[in-house]
C-alpha cells in the first residue's frame, strides 16, 4: 500500500478495494485521523496483516471493510477493532477468523456494542455460536455469519436482544436441531432470513415466525424439515420469496393453489427435491378469483408429483420460470396461452404424452425450453422456429416423428444448446442453408458425424468437447480439408489415423490438453505438400521469404465462400476467398510445441 497516502491528514474517504494483490500497510496511515470511511477488502486472501497498530489512531473510522485479507493469529485485531468508538460497519469476510479472535473480554464492553453492519462469513468460526461478542448488540441490523463450521443448536443467547435486525444469514454452517422460539420472537423487523445449508429439522414451527410480519426472504432450503409446509406461512404477509428445497416435506397445507392465492406478495416458490406428491395440485373449494398476480417463478422438480397439470397452472399470467422436471405427471400439456412472460420452462423426465403444443410458440421471451424424457409424439411444430430469444433447447428422449427443416429454426440467433437425439426425426435442410445459432457442444464428439463421408470442412472449435480425439476420423473423411478442433478439452495424444486424411490442408488442434508426441505422418499428408512453384504475389507471402502454392483442392470444391479464423503464435489470421485456397498449416500451441 502506498505510504503517501498517509500525508493526506483530512482524508475522509479511501477506497482501494480490489487493488492490490498484497495487503501490506504502512504505519504512516495511522495519521489519517478523520478518516470515516477505508474500503480494502479484495481477491481473497490477497495477504496478510500482522500489524494493527495504525488502525487504532483512526478514531473517526466509522465503515471497515477488509473482507479477504487474512488476519492470521494477530491478537491485537480485535482489541483495536473493539477501542474504534466510531465504528458501525465492519466487513470481515473471508479473513481466516476464527474462534480465537472472538473470544476476547473486551468485545463484550466496547465499540462493538453500536455496529449496526457486521458479516464474519466465510470464516473458521467453530463450535457453538458464542454469547460474547454479539449478546450486547442491541443496534445491529445486519448480520452475516454464513459458511463457517458453527455447529450445534441455535442458541438463544447471542440473538435475543437484536430487536433491530433486518438481515441474518447463518447459512452453510452445521447448526442442528429444531428452529428454536426464543431468539426470533422478538425479531419483528427482520426482512431477509437464510438457515439453508445447515441440520435444521422437524417440522417447520409456527411460533419463531408469528411476529416476523415484515419478513420477506426466507430460505430453509438443504435442511432436514418434516411433514409440511405449514398453512401459517399465510400469516408472512410481506413474503416475496420462499426457499424450501431439499428438506423431506411431503404436503403442503391446504394445496398449492390456496397457498398461492393467500400469499399476494409472493414471486418466488422453490420446493424443489422434496416428497411432495399429487395432491398439491387438488383445489379446497373454488378455484375462481385472482391468485398469483405478483407470482413470477415455481420450482418444484424433482418429487413425487402424478396427475396432469392443473388448469389454474396456466392462469399465472407473470409466470417467468416453470420447473416441474423429474415428477411422475402424466397427460397433454395444454397450450399456455397466458404465460407470454415466460423465460424458463422444464417438463423433462414425466410421462407426458400428446404433441409439443403449437402455442409455444407464442411464448416470445422463451430462453430455456426442457421436454426431454417423456412419451411425446408428433412432429416438432414449426412455431417454435418464432422464439427468438431461445437459449436452449432440449427435445431428446420421446418419441417424435417428422422431418426437421430450415423452418423450425428460421429465428433461432441466440441458440447455443440443441438436442434433439433419441427421437425417430429426420433433418432434411438445403446444402447452403447457413444456421443462424452457434451451438456450444459439450461431451465427446458425436459418434454419429462419421456417417457424413462427404464432408470437406468439420469446425468444432471453441466448444467444451471432452475426451480424446476420435481414431474414426481418419478412415471416415476422405474428402475433408479443414479440420478445427481448437479451444476444448480434448486429452489424450493425437491418433495417428488422421494421416489418413489425405486432402487436408489446415488442421488446427490447439488449445487443448492434448499430450505425447506429435505422429510423424503427419508430416507427409499429401494435402499438404508443396507444389515447386512459387507464388509471390499473393497476400499471404511473407516479405522475408517465397511461400509456394499448395497442390489444388478437388475441382468441385467451392471455397470463394468459406471463412475460416485461425490463431497461429497468438495472432488471429482471417482467411476468406483466394487467400483461404493458398492456405495450409498445422498449429501446435503450447500442447504439442517442442
Amino acid at each position: 500500500m502506498p505510504k503517501f497516502i498517509g500525508s493526506m491528514k483530512k482524508l475522509r474517504y479511501l477506497d482501494l478495494s480490489h487493488s492490490f494483490d498484497f495487503a501490506i500497510v504502512p504505519h504512516e496511515w495511522g495519521n489519517l485521523t478523520e478518516l470515516e470511511v477505508l474500503d480494502l477488502h479484495g481477491y481473497y486472501r490477497v495477504g496478510a496483516i500482522d500489524d494493527f497498530q495504525w488502525l487504532s489512531h483512526l478514531q473517526a473510522l466509522k465503515y471497515l471493510d477488509m473482507s479477504g485479507i487474512h488476519v492470521n493469529k494477530s491478537r491485537d485485531f480485535m482489541q483495536v477493532i473493539s477501542a474504534l468508538p466510531s465504528l458501525s460497519h465492519l466487513s470481515l469476510s473471508h479473513c481466516g477468523l476464527c474462534n480465537f479472535h472472538l473470544s476476547f473480554d473486551c468485545l463484550a464492553n466496547s465499540t462493538a456494542l453500536h455496529l449496526e453492519y457486521l458479516d464474519l462469513s466465510m470464516n473458521s468460526l467453530g463450535g457453538p455460536i458464542p454469547s460474547i461478542p454479539f449478546q450486547n448488540m442491541t443496534s445491529l441490523e445486519y448480520l452475516d455469519l454464513s459458511m463457517n463450521s458453527l455447529g450445534g443448536p441455535i442458541p438463544s443467547i447471542p440473538f435475543q436482544n437484536m430487536t433491530s435486525l433486518e438481515f441474518l444469514d447463518l447459512s452453510w454452517n452445521s447448526l442442528g436441531g429444531p428452529i428454536p422460539s426464543i431468539p426470533f420472537q422478538n425479531m419483528t423487523s427482520l426482512e431477509f432470513l437464510d438457515l439453508s445449508g445447515n441440520s435444521l429439522g422437524g417440522p417447520i414451527p409456527s411460533i419463531p415466525f408469528q411476529n416476523m410480519t415484515s419478513l420477506r426472504h426466507l430460505y430453509l432450503f438443504s435442511n432436514s424439515f418434516i411433514s409440511s409446509v405449514p398453512r401459517w406461512f399465510n400469516n408472512l404477509r410481506s413474503l416475496i420469496d420462499l426457499n424450501l428445497a431439499n428438506n423431506f416435506l411431503q404436503s403442503i397445507e391446504g394445496g398449492l393453489f390456496s397457498f398461492l392465492r393467500e400469499q399476494p406478495f409472493l414471486e418466488s416458490l422453490c420446493l424443489d427435491d422434496n416428497k411432495l406428491h399429487e395432491e398439491i395440485f387438488s383445489v379446497e373449494g373454488s378455484s375462481s378469483g385472482p391468485i398469483g398476480e405478483n407470482f413470477k417463478q415455481l420450482r418444484i422438480s424433482n418429487n413425487f408429483l402424478q396427475g396432469t397439470l392443473p388448469d389454474w397452472l396456466f392462469h399465472l399470467k407473470n409466470l417467468t420460470v416453470l420447473d416441474l422436471s423429474y415428477n411422475q405427471l402424466h397427460g397433454t400439456i395444454p397450450s399456455p396461452y397466458d404465460w407470454l412472460c415466460l423465460r424458463v420452462l422444464r417438463l423433462s423426465s414425466n410421462q407426458f404424452t400428446g404433441n409439443i403444443p403449437d402455442a409455444f410458440g407464442r411464448l416470445q421471451v422463451l430462453s430455456i425450453l426442457d421436454l426431454s424424457n417423456n412419451l411425446l409424439n408428433g412432429t416438432i411444430p414449426h412455431s417454435l422456429g418464432q422464439l427468438q430469444y431461445l437459449f436452449s433447447l432440449d427435445l431428446s428422449a420421446n418419441s417424435l416423428r417428422g422431418t426437421i427443416s430450415e423452418i423450425h429454426f428460421s429465428n433461432f440467433s441466440k441458440l447455443r444448446l440443441l438436442d434433439t437425439s433419441n427421437n425417430h426425426l429426420a433433418i432434411k435442410v438445403d446444402s447452403d442453408w447457413i444456421p443462424p445459432f452457434n451451438l456450444r457442444l459439450q461431451g465427446g464428439i458425436p459418434v454419429t458425424i462419421k456417417y457424413c463421408r462427404n464432408l470437406k470442412i468439420l469446425d468444432l472449435g471453441e466448444n467444451k468437447i471432452s475426451g480424446s480425439v476420435p481414431h474414426w476420423i481418419g478412415p471416415c473423411f476422405p474428402l475433408l480439408q479443414i479440420l478445427r478442433l481448437r479451444e476444448n478439452m480434448f486429452n489424450g495424444s493425437i491418433p495417428s489415423q488422421l494421416c489418413l486424411l489425405s486432402a487436408l490442408q489446415i488442421l488446427d488442434m490447439a488449445v487443448n490438453n492434448l499430450t505425447g508426441t506429435i505422429p510423424n505422418c503427419l508430416g507427409h499428408m499429401k494435402g499438404m505438400k508443396l507444389n515447386k512453384s512459387i507464388d509471390e504475389g499473393n497476400s499471404l507471402s511473407p516479405t522475408d521469404a517465397s511461400t509456394t502454392v499448395p497442390n489444388p483442392p478437388p475441382a468441385d470444391t467451392d471455397w470463394t465462400q468459406e471463412h475460416v479464423e485461425q490463431v497461429v503464435k497468438g495472432m488471429d489470421l482471417d482467411y476468406t476467398t483466394l487467400d483461404l485456397k493458398l492456405m495450409e498449416s498445422l498449429p501446435c500451441s503450447p500442447d504439442c510445441e517442442a
